[in-house]
């Protein structure tokens, strides 16, 4: 894209859905990652990410003390930290951590702030998919509020409805409009259901539901939630109520949503903290203690970032040969397969690759090989995905499927089923192996 200065609106990767249309939810996230690596490397595209990261965490820890204190909001939000782990990568969702906080301080303010929501959503549906999840906060926050105050207030006339809830109403509306602010326009809505499909969050790991017995902490995150909600009782308002309900619906359906849902409930988790300790007296700083600004975490986030990514840019001796140590790629890629392939060349035209392994070919080689799959499983359709899933796991018709997609040659880890079962075809040959993975050929 940033040789074409054209957005990518079909597949031009792969062989098996060549030219296929897609929706490129995350184009202008794409475009960005790829101006920084251009500029700095694969250290400043890390470097960018842990920024907005950083400031995401900074955002709700503004937020959860707003609406509690101090010490309440930094107990939630290292929880909230903690869960990020879980999903911390250099990738476009992180967009959608940083745009959900700046949704949720705003929406927690409710006050002339709100009219930056349209505009922020403008931006963010063309970073990523995950903008559904500021109509969700908007529309939870809203119809919160309008239950909290029916059932509070009393209120039954629609004048003072209209009048109490407009603006909220009306950012809302204009929110929905800007949604369309994109090349693909509202088709957009459907990509996390796409996604989220059972075919796919059956099979890819961070699509699959959370394994409480192996995940104790999520047990134990679950159980002081319990005990938090039965000791608000009653005094939960509707709008938490309605996020409570949507986050761990969301999170114990899949493991990527687990740190969703902790960091957005984290503002709730302070309250809760709050009031259940409210009697509980935590000594307050001396007044010689200088009290430093609100700004000052953001800055020095901003400040620290500057700093490394200059240097990333500039590349001393001493940042290069730290960097070459410090940001790998992962023991799971062969090196040595990317050198044969990139001395011998390809052994055919039509690759069946291992799903993990379609990205990093793409990234490693020039020209890239037109692969199988590759990690947005989305983009390749459910019917792709179930074939490769019968390849991987041998089923009875991998000879069919391997004749339709004219597959002559095959990339794949050593050690796996596949590999050992082409192994005894003698009408396939290996071409390279190393610990990792082993190159098959097509016979000529």
């Amino acid at each position: 894209m940033l040789k074409t200065g054209q957005i990518l609106n079909h597949d031009i990767f792969s062989h098996t859905v060549s030219g296929k249309p897609w929706v490129a939810h995350e184009w202008l996230a794409e475009v960005f990652m790829a101006y920084c690596y251009d500029l700095a490397g694969l250290p400043g595209v890390t470097l960018v990410f842990f920024l907005m990261a950083g400031l995401t965490i900074t955002i709700l820890f503004k937020t959860s003390e707003r609406l509690s204190n101090e010490w309440s909001a930094f107990f939630a939000v290292a929880i909230a930290m903690a869960f990020a782990q879980t999903h911390l990568l250099a990738r476009p969702h992180i967009f959608t951590w940083l745009f959900g906080a700046l949704f949720l301080y705003c929406l927690s303010r409710n006050d002339r702030i709100l009219w930056l929501l349209p505009i922020l959503t403008a931006i963010w549906c063309n970073l990523h998919g995950g903008v559904l999840l500021g109509l969700v906060l908007q529309g939870a926050f809203l119809a919160g509020r309008v239950l909290d105050s029916f059932f509070t207030q009393k209120i039954r006339r629609r004048q003072p409805y209209f009048e109490k809830f407009r603006r909220p109403f009306c950012v809302f509306l204009l929110s929905l409009l800007a949604l369309g602010c994109n090349p693909f326009g509202y088709s957009l809505l459907w990509f996390p259901f796409q996604v989220s499909s059972a075919v796919f969050s059956q099979n890819i790991d961070e699509w699959k539901a959370p394994n409480l017995q192996v995940m104790w902490y999520v047990r134990v995150w679950l159980i002081m939630l319990g005990i938090l909600i039965a000791s608000q009782g009653k005094r939960i308002s509707w709008v938490w109520r309605l996020l409570l309900v949507f986050f761990l619906y969301q999170a114990l359906g899949h493991i990527r949503h687990l740190s969703i849902a902790a960091m957005f409930l984290a503002p709730w988790t302070a309250m809760s903290i709050r009031d259940l300790f409210m009697n509980t007296k935590i000594q307050k700083p001396n007044e010689d203690e200088v009290s430093l600004s609100s700004y000052s975490g953001p800055l020095l986030i901003v400040i620290s970032f500057l700093l490394l990514f200059n240097l990333s840019i500039m590349q001393p001796v001493w940042w290069k040969n730290f960097t070459a140590r410090s940001f790998t790629l992962s023991e799971n890629y062969s090196q040595g397969a990317i050198s044969y392939l990139k001395k011998h060349g390809y052994p055919g035209k039509h690759l069946l690759n291992e799903y993990s392994w379609g990205g990093f070919l793409l990234f490693s080689l020039e020209p890239p090989p037109k692969v199988f799959i590759d990690g947005r499983a989305d983009m390749y359709g459910e019917k792709v995905f179930v074939d490769y899933g019968k390849l991987t796991y041998v089923k009875p018709d991998i000879d069919q499927i391997l004749a339709k997609y004219s597959i002559d040659w095959i990339l794949y880890p050593k050690d796996s089923d596949l590999i050992r079962y082409m192994s005894t075809n003698p009408e396939w040959e290996q071409v390279y192996s190393d610990n990792q993975v082993a190159i098959l050929a097509l016979r000529k």
